[in-house]
């Protein structure tokens, strides 16, 4: 049996791949429009932190179904990370400036402190937990043990280029250019592993020390501290980042017998899957994607969104406000009268109670969308 793992992989061309309880899902182009996705933080299933190349940072806490975003005045944002659903902290960078600022939150967002502005490239911080944290400026290791207020230069062996820092159960992981340097000590002392075939940009441990990395369109692991490096996964595009949350998923290449791209996919009871794609196509698979069928559509649209209430019941959205709904698992589908004509959020509570939003316009429906009900935004 493979080893089980989370990962949120975050390819070039603006799309998101997530992934909870088993199935992956595409969030395109949530939550950043047209800018490109740059960086992640999880706190959790359901909450998290996103940043792009403006000076605005992204939250949801539906796990990306909405996303609500927060304005600084500082600089690009090109770093966050959140430890709890309280703490997080935010990397800047003045625009054409090499002035870089840390800013830290303690109430989830509601105000934020700036605790460190330098005129030395800030590549990378990580906090550990509410007093210890770590940062690289330049090519300079520095610690904190009281959240941020004091910082102490680390007795570090020059690597080259330090450009990230992890952390994984009691480790603290450094990567050089083509060195990975990891402590058991808060920092302490370290042990450094040559890796001559990769000029790393980024090493991510799961829980188990097992790290990871990406090159090109190729994912990578290693299991004994990055002297050994394996190809997991080969991407359509390249990969420009990942995260990992936990150890509960397995990598297993689907062939669906399909052309159509798919831009949505949900798996409901551990089994049946039911995915959407390009031009109106819906496919369902009851045998965990073994093999598939398409089911007839009623649109020619791009079908971006499906979700299963129950056993019967479930939900296909796309593009120009196109809704349908099954009652029958998926043997037959109905499209919906819905009164707004495009909308960028939709949640599904239960068998008769859907919601869909744009702008300041809400639409809801408490009988299967049968009746629809709107209300504009503040009043």
């Amino acid at each position: 049996m493979k080893r089980l793992i989370y990962l949120i992989v975050m390819l070039i061309s603006v799309q998101l791949l997530y992934s909870a309880n088993g199935q992956w899902q595409w969030y395109k182009p949530y939550p950043c429009g047209t800018k490109t996705i740059n960086q992640m933080s999880c706190v959790n299933q359901r909450i998290a932190w996103a940043t792009n190349e403006t000076q605005s940072l992204f939250y949801t806490d539906d796990t990306g179904l909405r996303w609500r975003s927060f304005h600084f005045d500082y600089g690009i944002i090109n770093k966050v990370q959140f430890i709890n659903q309280k703490i997080g902290w935010i990397k800047t960078q003045a625009p054409n400036s090499e002035f870089y600022r840390l800013i830290k939150t303690t109430n989830s967002g509601q105000t934020w402190s700036v605790i460190r502005e330098v005129y030395v490239k800030i590549h990378d911080f990580l906090i550990v937990d509410e007093n210890i944290a770590f940062i690289i400026e330049g090519n300079q290791l520095f610690k904190s043990s009281n959240g941020g207020l004091d910082w102490t230069k680390l007795n570090f062996q020059d690597v080259g280029l330090i450009n990230n820092i992890q952390k994984s159960s009691n480790t603290i992981f450094v990567n050089g250019e083509s060195i990975v340097a990891y402590s058991t000590d808060n920092g302490t002392t370290w042990n450094y592993v040559e890796s001559p075939k990769f000029k790393f940009t980024k090493i991510v441990p799961d829980k188990k020390n097992v790290l990871w990395t990406c090159k090109n369109s190729g994912l990578y692991s290693s299991t004994n501290f990055g002297a050994d490096w394996e190809l997991k996964y080969t991407s359509p595009v390249d990969i420009s980042d990942i995260a990992i949350y936990d150890d509960k998923t397995t990598w297993d290449e689907l062939n669906t017998g399909f052309s159509c791209n798919f831009l949505n996919v949900y798996m409901f009871n551990n089994k049946s899957v039911y995915a959407c794609g390009e031009k109106g196509n819906i496919y369902v698979s009851t045998n965990y994607g073994k093999i598939w069928k398409n089911t007839t559509s009623f649109s020619d649209k791009n079908l971006f969104y499906v979700k299963y209430s129950s056993n019967d019941y479930g939900w296909i959205a796309g593009e120009d406000g196109v809704l349908m709904k099954t009652s029958d698992d998926g043997a037959t589908w109905v499209k919906l009268n819905q009164p707004l004509k495009s909308f960028n959020w939709i949640q599904v509570d239960d068998d008769k109670s859907i919601y869909l939003s744009i702008r300041d316009s809400l639409a809801y429906s408490n009988d299967g969308g049968a009746s629809w009900s709107i209300k504009k935004m503040g009043s």
